[in-house]
């Protein structure tokens, strides 16, 4: 009973972050769209060639994409603390919605399926939050 719980709690949390993720989402959509409009704008105001700036400045872009997207460049990879905590959960997880354990017949075998499928590619890649899509 304690792990039917669990897992309804887990699963709760991830539908509860994957709906919560949409929405940012689309307020960032929006923002973007509104900040390129008052950004062109501007520069065109203000005689600011968004090219030359843009070719002057697009190594420093560079730099900064790559310190906040590790993943962009091959780094040396050391288990932390945090990963154990994820493989235990997806561990917990799988044997929870694994397929096998229901037959195909049964009305819950595909939803079971996708979701093992995006367990599995959140713990592969490691990117918790792009697999909740």
């Amino acid at each position: 009973m304690i792990k039917k719980l669990k897992f309804k709690k887990l699963l709760n949390e991830y539908k509860s972050n994957k709906y919560e993720l949409e929405m940012i989402r689309e307020i960032l959509k929006d923002a973007h769209l509104e900040f390129e409009v008052y950004y062109r704008r501007w520069c065109a105001e203000n005689d600011v060639d968004l090219g030359e700036l843009t070719k002057n400045n697009q190594e420093k872009v560079d730099k900064i994409f790559i310190a906040q997207n590790p993943g962009l460049v091959p780094t040396e990879h050391v288990p932390k603390k945090k990963e154990v905590k994820h493989k235990k959960t997806y561990r917990e997880i799988a044997r929870k919605i694994h397929p096998d354990k229901l037959e195909t017949s049964d009305p819950r075998f595909w939803e079971y399926t996708n979701a093992f499928k995006k367990v599995n590619r959140a713990m592969e890649t490691e990117q918790w939050v792009t697999c909740l899509r």
